[in-house]
Parts: C-alpha cells; sequence; structure tokens
C-alpha cells in the first residue's frame, strides 16, 4: 500500500510538471462529463409536476356551528410527495376565502367550527406539493343547523340496486346505487368482489378510494359468466354486501354510449426536449362510456392567462417548438368527443434548455409480447457524436440491466419474448464515439397484455415546406408554400399558420384553415412593420410540425405579385344612397382566374381619379355600405376582385351623391379639445403634414380652425416669434439636460441620429435651455431625407424608396451583454453606468476610452459570437470576467473630481486585477509545487 502511494504521488507530480495542451483539453471534458450528475438531477426536477386535486370532497354539518370536511388523495401526486392541503369557503355568492393555507399534514379531514347556525358554507380543497399548488377540488356544501348532530362510529349502510352489464366480449360495467346515509362517516371507496362461473368469490378491488358508483371490469373471457357483489367503506370499515348482479360477457355485447364529454387527461408532464423545445404526454382519460375521443386541446401560457396553443389529433404526446431558451412554460391539456370536452388535467411546467440525457422516453405494448421505446436524442453532446444507444430494464433507483444495444442515431428499439401481463421498466443512455456514455433517461414503463397492438399506421403529416411571403400592398402579405412531402398516411384537411410582428412571440393567426388550399392572404396590416410566418399541416391524427419561417415587411412601394390568373374585374357596380350613407352592390367576376374568390377590395375618392383604400378585403359579400359621410357630397367608388393568386382591375368608376341636410341652426363651432401639451406642438404639425387621413379628419372635424390654432389654444406661445421651440418628446423632464448635451457630444451614433431626425433644433432647443458656448461644428455629412410618417418605423424614405435604418454597432458592450445573456443585466448596467457617470465625465477618461474602443472593436465581437455558439465557453468567459467586474465596480463608490484621481483610482484598479489574475494564481500554483515536492522527498 506505501509503495502505491508513492506511486500516485509520483504520478501526481509528473503530471503537474508536464501538463500539455492535450491534458488541459483532456481535463475541460472530464470536467463537462462530471456536471451530468447534477444537470440530469436538474432536468428530472423540472419533469415533475403540481399534483392533481382532490377528489371526492364532502362536507357535513355534525354540530350547529361546526362541519367537517372529507376528501380522498388525488389520483397523482406530480411526482413529489403530498405535504398539505389549501382549504377554502365562502358563504353565499361572495369570494372564497382561506381557512388554511397549508395544513402541512397529509391528513384528509378538516373540521370548521365557530359557524353561525343556518348559513351554508361552500368549500374547496387544494393538494400541495414540493411544485406547487393543485386545482381546485369540486365544491361540497353544508349548513349547520340546530338539529346537527356528531357522526356516529359506525360502518356505511350496503350499496343497493347493483346491476352488471357485458358492454364488450371482455369487459363488464357495474353500476350501483350508493348507500342510504346513517350518520355515520362518509363513504370513501368501495369494495368490489366476484367469482367466475361456479368458483368462489375473491375479491377484485380492496378499495376504489372514489365515490364514483361505477367500475368496468376488463380482461375477461368471453362466454364465461361472472357474478358480482360490493360493500361501501368509511374509515370505521365496510358495509354489509350489496345485492348480487352477474353478466355474460360476449362475441356481441356492445356497451351503450352515453352523450357526456370525456374525462379529463391524467398525469400531463412537461419536459425539455432541447435548446428551443418541449415535450407533452399525458395519459388516456378514465373510460366513461361518453363518445370516443376524438382529440385534445391544449392551452400554454409564460405570464398572465393561458391561451389554445393546438389542437391535437388522438394522441398522447405533442412537441412545442420555436421556444425560447430559459423561459418557463405551463401547460393543460383537455379531453374531447363529439358530446364537449373535459374539465382541465393538471398543470406541468418546464424551461427549454439543452439536453444530456435521451429524453421523451415512450413505452408502448405493441403486441402480447413485445414493447416498443422511442426517445428523442440528448441535443448536448460535449463534443462527441452519438455512436448509439443502450438500452436497460430498471429494477430499482440506480439498478439497471443492459438488454441491448443499438448503432447509429436511430432513436426507437422493440423489445421482445416479454411475459403478457408483466410490467416492464425501462430506461435509455447515449453511448459518444470518444468512449464514453451519457447518464440513463428518466424511466418508461408499459405492461403487454393479451389486447396490445401496435400503434396506427397514421401519424400527423411533416412540415409544409418552401414558405414565401411577399407584401403585395402597403397593408396586405400574402402567403404561398408547398405541401408536406409526407402526409402522415392521411389525407391533408388544412392548415395552421402562425405570425409574430418584429421579435415579439407567436400567437395562432388562423387555428385551422378548413382548406387544402396553399396561400393565405393577411390583410389590414401596418406598413413599415416586419411580420415573420410559419405553417403547419393537419391531418385527421393532429398538427405536424411547423415549415420554415417566412417574412414580409409592407412598404409604401410594395405592389401585388405579376400573375396571368387574377380573376377578372366586378360588373354592374351600382349604388344607393341617404344623408350619410351609400351602398353599393356589384355581380360576380366572369372569371375568377382558377382560385375561389378571397374577398373584394374597395376604393372611394371624393375626387374622380384621387382614390384611397376604403377596405383591403371587404369579404366575400358583393355589398358594401360606406357610412358617415357627409351630405349633399359626390362620391367615387372602384371595386377590385381578389383571389389567391392577386387582385382584379377595377370595374369601371360609378359614382353617388349623398343627399343634401335639411336646413337646421347654425351649429356651434366645436373646439379642438384633443391636443397634448405633454407630446408638444411639433408632433401635432408632424401627424398633420404628413398623415393624410389624419389631415382629413382634423379639416372635417375642426374646420374653423388650422392646425397652428388648435395646438396655440393647447400650448400657448407654440408659435409666437420670439418664444423658444417646444422641447422635443423624446426628452425626459426628470432628467437633467446635461445628461442629453454630453450624450451628443460625446456619441457619435447619438448624434448622427438627433440630426438626422431633428434637422430644425440644435440639442439645446431641443432640451429647452440657452446654448453659453457656441462651438465649431464639424461639417456633416449630407444624409438622405428622412420624411417622416410616409416609411414605417426602424425605415427611411431614400430616392423615393423605404430603406432599413443603419444600426451603428459600436459602443456597446459586447462581451458582457453576450456573456450574461442581456444589455439589462446588471453586470453590464454596472459596466454602463461606470463609462458613463465616471469615466467620460474627465478629459483623461475620454481619451482613453476613444483608445480602447479602436481596441476593443477588434475582437470582441468575435468573442461574443463565439460565447453564443458555445455555452461552454461562454461560461468560462464568465468566471473568467466576473471578479474583474465586481473590481470596477469600486469606481461607482468613490467621489472623481479631478484628471488626477481618475488615473489614481484607476490605476489602484489595475493593480487590485493584476493580483488577482496573475499574482494570486502564481503564488498558489508555486505552494502547491513546493508543497509536492516535500512531500515527495520525505517518501
Amino acid at each position: 500500500m506505501i509503495q502505491k502511494n508513492r506511486n500516485l504521488n509520483s504520478l501526481v507530480s509528473k503530471n503537474v510538471h508536464k501538463m500539455t495542451f492535450m491534458n488541459q483539453k483532456l481535463l475541460l471534458l472530464l470536467v463537462g462529463l462530471s456536471l451530468c450528475s447534477v444537470l440530469s438531477l436538474e432536468s428530472q426536477v423540472a419533469y415533475a409536476a403540481i399534483p392533481d386535486r382532490p377528489t371526492n370532497l364532502q362536507a357535513i354539518d355534525v354540530s350547529p356551528t361546526r362541519v367537517d370536511l372529507f376528501w380522498n388523495t388525488p389520483e397523482n401526486n406530480g411526482g413529489y410527495p403530498i405535504t398539505g392541503y389549501k382549504i377554502q369557503v365562502r358563504t353565499g355568492s361572495g369570494d372564497f376565502v382561506t381557512l388554511n393555507e397549508n395544513t402541512a399534514s397529509t391528513g384528509t379531514t378538516y373540521s370548521h367550527t365557530g359557524l353561525t347556525t343556518g348559513t351554508s358554507y361552500i368549500y374547496r380543497v387544494f393538494a400541495i406539493n414540493a411544485q406547487g399548488i393543485s386545482i381546485a377540488s369540486t365544491e361540497a356544501i353544508a349548513t349547520p343547523t340546530s338539529s346537527s348532530k356528531p357522526l356516529e362510529n359506525i360502518v356505511p349502510n350496503p350499496p343497493t340496486s347493483l346491476v352488471a352489464s357485458d358492454i364488450s366480449s371482455t369487459s363488464i360495467k357495474l353500476t350501483w346505487v350508493i348507500p342510504a346515509t346513517n350518520n355515520g362517516p362518509p363513504v370513501t371507496g368501495y369494495k368490489i368482489e366476484f367469482k367466475k362461473d361456479s368458483g368462489s368469490f375473491t375479491t377484485l378491488v380492496e378499495n376504489t378510494g372514489s365515490t364514483i358508483n361505477t367500475y368496468t371490469h376488463t380482461g375477461l373471457t368471453t362466454n364465461s359468466k361472472y357474478t358480482y357483489k360490493i360493500s361501501a367503506k368509511n374509515s370505521v370499515g365496510f358495509s354489509p354486501t350489496s345485492n348480487e348482479a352477474s353478466a355474460t360477457p360476449k362475441s356481441t355485447s356492445s356497451p351503450p354510449t352515453e352523450n357526456i364529454a370525456p374525462n379529463p387527461p391524467k398525469s400531463l408532464t412537461a419536459q425539455s426536449a432541447g435548446k428551443t423545445q418541449i415535450f407533452l404526454s399525458w395519459k388516456e382519460p378514465t373510460p366513461n362510456n361518453g363518445p370516443a375521443i376524438t382529440g385534445y386541446k391544449i392551452e400554454s401560457k409564460t405570464t398572465g392567462d393561458y391561451t389554445v396553443l393546438t389542437t391535437t389529433g388522438n394522441t398522447t404526446s405533442f412537441t412545442h417548438t420555436s421556444l425560447t431558451s430559459g423561459t418557463q412554460y405551463s401547460y393543460r391539456v383537455y379531453a374531447i368527443n363529439s358530446a364537449g370536452t373535459s374539465v382541465v388535467s393538471n398543470v406541468a411546467s418546464a424551461k427549454p434548455s439543452d439536453t444530456i440525457v435521451p429524453t421523451n422516453l415512450i413505452a408502448d405494448d405493441i403486441s402480447p409480447t413485445e414493447i416498443l421505446l422511442t426517445w428523442i436524442a440528448p441535443s448536448q453532446t460535449f463534443g462527441g457524436n452519438i455512436a448509439g444507444y443502450i438500452i436497460s430494464k430498471k429494477f430499482a433507483s440506480d439498478v439497471y440491466d443492459p438488454i441491448g444495444e443499438t448503432n447509429g442515431p436511430q432513436t426507437s428499439y422493440t423489445v421482445t419474448g416479454l411475459h403478457t401481463g408483466d410490467e416492464y421498466t425501462f430506461a435509455v443512455k447515449a453511448r459518444y464515439n470518444i468512449g464514453t456514455s451519457s447518464d440513463y433517461s428518466s424511466p418508461a414503463s408499459a405492461t403487454p397484455t393479451t389486447s396490445s397492438k401496435p400503434p396506427s399506421k397514421f401519424t400527423v403529416p411533416n412540415a409544409p415546406t418552401g414558405l414565401a411571403a411577399t407584401a403585395s400592398s402597403p397593408i396586405q402579405i400574402d402567403l404561398i408554400w408547398n405541401a408536406p412531402t409526407n402526409d402522415g398516411g392521411s389525407q391533408i384537411t388544412g392548415y395552421k399558420i402562425d405570425v409574430k410582428t418584429g421579435t415579439g412571440e407567436y400567437i395562432t393567426l388562423k387555428e385551422n384553415t378548413g382548406s387544402t388550399a396553399r396561400t393565405y392572404t393577411h390583410a389590414e396590416r401596418t406598413t413599415g412593420t416586419t411580420y415573420t410566418y410559419k405553417v403547419y399541416a393537419i391531418n385527421s391524427v393532429g398538427t405536424g410540425g411547423s415549415s420554415n419561417e417566412a417574412s414580409a415587411t409592407p412598404a409604401v412601394i410594395s405592389t401585388p405579385p405579376v400573375s396571368t390568373t387574377k380573376p377578372s374585374q366586378p360588373s354592374s357596380l351600382v349604388t344607393a344612397v341617404s344623408q350619410n350613407q351609400i351602398n353599393l352592390s356589384w355581380k360576380l367576376p366572369t372569371n375568377d382566374g382558377g382560385e375561389p374568390i378571397s374577398g373584394y377590395k374597395i376604393e372611394a375618392s371624393e375626387v374622380a381619379g384621387n382614390y384611397q383604400v376604403l377596405s383591403q378585403n371587404a369579404g366575400k359579400n358583393t355589398a358594401y355600405s360606406h357610412t358617415g359621410l357627409k351630405p349633399g357630397t359626390s362620391y367615387y367608388y372602384r371595386v377590385y376582385a381578389i383571389n389567391s393568386i392577386g387582385t382584379s382591375s377595377s370595374f369601371a368608376d360609378a359614382s353617388a351623391t349623398t343627399k343634401a341636410a335639411e336646413k337646421e341652426p347654425e351649429p356651434v363651432s366645436k373646439t379642438p379639445d384633443f391636443i397634448d401639451p405633454k407630446k408638444g406642438a411639433q408632433y401635432y404639425l408632424d401627424r398633420y403634414n404628413d398623415e393624410p387621413a389624419y389631415k382629413k379628419w382634423f379639416d372635417s372635424n375642426f374646420p374653423d380652425y388650422t392646425i397652428e390654432e388648435a395646438i396655440e389654444l393647447a400650448i400657448p406661445g407654440s408659435f409666437s416669434e420670439d418664444s423658444a421651440k417646444p422641447i422635443l418628446p423624446f426628452v425626459d423632464p426628470d432628467e437633467d439636460p446635461q445628461y442629453y448635451i454630453d450624450r451628443y457630444n460625446n456619441e457619435a451614433t447619438y448624434k448622427k441620429w438627433f440630426d438626422k431626425n431633428f434637422p430644425d433644433y440644435t440639442i439645446f432647443e431641443a432640451v429647452g435651455v440657452e446654448e453659453s458656448d457656441v462651438t465649431e461644428e464639424p461639417d456633416e455629412i449630407e444624409e438622405p431625407e428622412v420624411m417622416v410618417g410616409v416609411c414605417g418605423p426602424g425605415t427611411n424614405l431614400v430616392d423615393g424608396f423605404c430603406e432599413a435604418e443603419v444600426k451603428n454597432t459600436g459602443g456597446g458592450c459586447l462581451i458582457a451583454t453576450a456573456t450574461f445573456g442581456s444589455e439589462l443585466s446588471p453586470q453590464v448596467q454596472s459596466l454602463r453606468e461606470l463609462r458613463d457617470n465616471t469615466l467620460l465625465q474627465t478629459t483623461s477618461g475620454s481619451s482613453f476610452m476613444n483608445g480602447f474602443n479602436q481596441f476593443y472593436y477588434l475582437f470582441s465581437p468575435t468573442v461574443a459570437d463565439i460565447e453564443r455558439e458555445n455555452p461552454l465557453f461562454r461560461e468560462a468567459v464568465k468566471i473568467t470576467i466576473t471578479p474583474m467586474i465586481s473590481s470596477l465596480s469600486i469606481l461607482n463608490y468613490v467621489d472623481i473630481d479631478s484628471e488626477q484621481e481618475v488615473l489614481v483610482y484607476g490605476l489602484g484598479v489595475i493593480l487590485l486585477n493584476i493580483g488577482m489574475y496573475f499574482a494570486l494564481p502564481t503564488f498558489t500554483i508555486l505552494t502547491v509545487k513546493r508543497n509536492l515536492y516535500h512531500k515527495s522527498s520525505r517518501n
């Protein structure tokens, strides 16, 4: 043993002296792999969910001032033990109030005392585990009266009217009448006994744990007679048995179908399936003799209220894609049949993130002796490639028995030779080509039975391809795409369309088009706003994956695509008039261009030839009412037909004149009281001069005023010769004007933005101060003319075209932003405050920043890109720069009033960082080396 220790010390000493680049690389890999256990634990925690709700809540008045509550534990605890219950009560139509926030007990009874005799009390109960609180139980009501008395310690009366019905060739349904009350504790479940043919009675279910008065016995032998009897159970014991009832399942047996909605889905779980995906799975609802399940509705949220995510076919899993990494998403599911929609399932939550073990393992019994396993590959393999998978049976915590391996990236495996009726639990881990493997996945279980069969040959369709978006007018975008390469074996019945604006989140634009047409028109859009789309195909199984994304930005110069299959023009445009309204009607085009007419575009004008769009798409009706018109005024109209290819030419102009108004007393002049002084005079002037619709509205509603007069009423002095220009709207009145002047003088991008957007202002006029020192301005670079209001946000009109603004990428803390994930992170804000409030307030600090920026931007964009692509590298950078940022924050807590103080404090921080990054590591290495040397010498 001594010799072994010496050899080990010698080996350690040699490795310390001979560490090579390859050693360092291997060490980094080992450190990364050593994190697997921690990350795996975190992933497993994320798979847990809040519990199902408590069941069978009963409220019993046991005295004139007391009500006792009884309930059953949830069917599913969400993966964590139940730790307590929350209890709420209300009276009448009032709101629920909390009686007990957390009982901190697994007991399922509660006594509510001190009540008012004759008042009805309504209760509900929530279950609590480590993940959170369940949804509420069903409500229970009790009214303590003067005759209320305590419960007696007696068993229940027996159930009555037991009936057995053969509902299939291998199953029998039992129904019975609940026992008559006898002032004993409430019934909490039933014991069911049966015998086959002339055999003896044996226990089928010791305790159903539910007050539901039905039960279905499955897996029976066709043409054998089964006889049943039932006992009720309460906290004291079991009642006498009910009457006996018999039934014989036959090949012709079938259940009566009740027109009821399904029970809720069970055991919903949510698991991360990668940086942008979450996998949902749930169990089918408990059968209730209602119509067959046809699908499931899934709702999700990040914050706020739940919204419908999708409606699937009859499948018990769904993958939510295109998510934001690190954001928590919550889900709940409803079952659907022809009678209606179930109540909601339990809630499950997860955050999309890199996975380091196989995820979403599903075990399906596909025959009486086979189970099919499927899973999703880990997204993070630490530089290795997946060479295959190891499949194992799981017997207990950390007890696995490998039963097979796969080669290559396939993510399925069929286990054969199993015993019918036995439950099997499996787990999977990935094998890497570098000789290592991942941890095991979460387990999955299945039981092959005599009725096990392969899943449906149909699947959801593949994603549509070739999605393209085109801005066909200043306010319309046309979509077109290709059908999926594989329809999943079931015909495509429609498409789902999602949309987002800018960098926002996707919302559903169309849940189901209900058509196989592969085009869509998104009308009434905002000019200058970018819209991004993705499309999903739908078949009888459910909704497939998303297509590629496609974006378009309606602009002033947008025009429809040229097509030879647009519809012909509508015909016979006629009008009917009143004093304030003109009704239009027309006939269908003689040729729809080979595609259905999807609507009509209508233009109107008060002057022939100067048309404006009245409705981009007024729908499929061949009539339209133009309301809110001026009496005695002529209007001109044009109508166009629209199909998926484009818009027709217009029908010949039609005109009509509204009836003249009857003479009325001269109306009192309307005062323009809409001006908000906080927005400033220039805001209203710009809108009036640049927006024809706004100008028309003002002139129509305030004909006795000019726009300048209207502004002067609300903001006196706005147009006086000797008055100062109004302060610009972007200026915060609570901010020191010097802040804006300093930014203008010190930040080139800020100066360029200001000069381009406010050419009639100096920075001093913008913030409302006098210019004390006039400095010679450098020659300005001639910028293209910006026409406000013509192009949308983020674009400028240049030579007649809307072009995107050119963003200056300088001036940012690129490496820190990439490291800490946001420009709003405390670390990045601290660096910005140090730069703006300390360094740039002195000449030497400003000179240093000018020189530093030239050096910094030589490498910082590259480092930031690598950080975004490589999480391990980002973490290494974070560990490296965090001490430096902490030391720099010292400068935010000192008073710097001179150039000398900048140099002194700056030098002190530099020396501090040299000590942290060089002196301390060097001292540590030398100390370790010396200790190892002395220890080796002693041995």
